[in-house]
């Protein structure tokens, strides 16, 4: 045990606050070790060993957030939802590096996005698709022309009455 100890510690980069892992990390950027016959994650060595048994179901949280970070005062047992909500408050900006400034609840969850990039992708999309959407529009009146006018003659007073009081004017369009 003392030999193995010796042998992870020897992999170590020590700075003021993270211990780097410098050996091999596997590609989703978890330093690898090898303990006598299998091959472990370093920081769930590092755990078991500087700070006591791992628990089964639960997971290793890297507090600095750095996934090379092997300092068992870095790293704390949680389970696996508490990890991902964990790393989930911690991103703040988009990977175009704006902040994520708008909250979208779907389906009992609650998502951040990004505004900029979304009015962006939003006005990309009408720009290509401006010529198909009249063209769609177009052939929709054009099909319904008579329900359309059925309706206007069922509703038309309601309709007036919208008018008159200005209605149409004051209905917030997004986007304009």
């Amino acid at each position: 045990m003392e030999k193995d100890i010796s042998r992870f510690l020897a992999k170590v980069d020590k700075t003021s606050s993270c211990w780097n892992w410098t050996a091999y990390c596997s590609p989703d950027g978890y330093g690898r070790f090898w303990d006598k016959s299998k091959q472990l994650q370093a920081h769930r060595y590092s755990y078991s060993v500087f700070v006591g048994n791992l628990i089964e179901g639960l997971t290793i949280d890297h507090l600095c957030s750095n996934r090379k970070c092997v300092n068992p005062s870095h790293l704390e047992q949680v389970t696996a939802a508490e990890n991902i909500k964990r790393a989930f408050r911690k991103i703040t900006h988009c990977k175009d590096g704006h902040e994520l400034d708008g909250v979208s609840k779907r389906g009992g969850h609650t998502n951040r996005f990004c505004k900029t990039c979304r009015d962006k992708r939003s006005a990309e999309y009408y720009q290509n698709n401006k010529e198909q959407k009249k063209e769609y529009n177009k052939e929709y009146n054009q099909n319904n022309k008579e329900q359309r006018r059925e309706y206007y003659q069922k509703n038309k007073e309601k309709i007036l009455k919208q008018k008159r009081e200005g209605y149409h004017k004051n209905k917030s369009v997004s986007g304009t």
